[in-house]
C-alpha cells in the first residue's frame, strides 16, 4: 500500500468510527428518555427501509423504482389477520383472510411471524401440529 492509499484508509474509518458514535449517543438519549418514562406509552420508532427494483416500463425499457418498507411490515399484516380471527385458527386461516384482503406474503414469511408472536407470548398454541395437522393456535 501507498502512503496515499493507508491516509485515504485511515480518514474513511475515522468518519465510519464518528458515525458509529453519533449512532450509539442517539440511542442512549432515546434509552434514557424511555427509562425516564417508565410506565409510559413505547415510542415505536420505524425503520424505512428503501429498495430499488427494476421494473419494465411500457416500452420495454427498464427502469429504477425506489419504494419504501417499514420495517415490521410482515407482523403488522399477520396481527391484523389474527385480530379478524376469533376462537381456534391455523396457519391457513391466516393465508385466507391475508389473500382476501389482497396482501401477499410469503408461506415462511407467515409461519416466521406466528411462531414470533408464540414466543413473544402474544399468541398461544391451543393444539401443536404433527406431520400433516396444522398447529392451532389461540390469542
Amino acid at each position: 500500500m501507498k502512503v496515499k492509499e493507508i491516509l485515504s484508509a485511515k480518514l474513511n474509518l475515522e468518519n465510519n468510527l464518528k458515525k458509529q458514535q453519533e449512532l450509539l449517543h442517539a440511542y442512549e438519549l432515546v434509552l434514557n428518555d424511555l427509562q425516564s418514562k417508565k410506565g409510559g406509552r413505547p415510542i415505536k420508532l420505524p425503520l424505512v427501509i428503501e429498495e430499488a427494483a427494476e421494473v419494465s416500463t411500457s416500452s420495454g425499457k427498464k427502469d429504477r423504482k425506489v419504494s419504501k418498507r417499514g420495517y415490521g411490515r410482515n407482523t403488522k399484516l399477520v396481527r391484523e389477520s389474527v385480530e379478524k380471527q376469533s376462537g381456534v385458527f391455523t396457519f391457513r386461516d391466516i393465508q385466507e383472510s391475508l389473500a382476501a384482503s389482497k396482501k401477499k406474503l410469503k408461506p415462511t414469511a407467515i409461519t416466521a411471524v406466528l411462531n414470533r408472536l408464540v414466543k413473544l407470548g402474544d399468541l398461544h398454541i391451543a393444539e401443536a401440529g404433527s406431520g400433516r395437522r396444522a398447529v392451532k393456535y389461540k390469542v
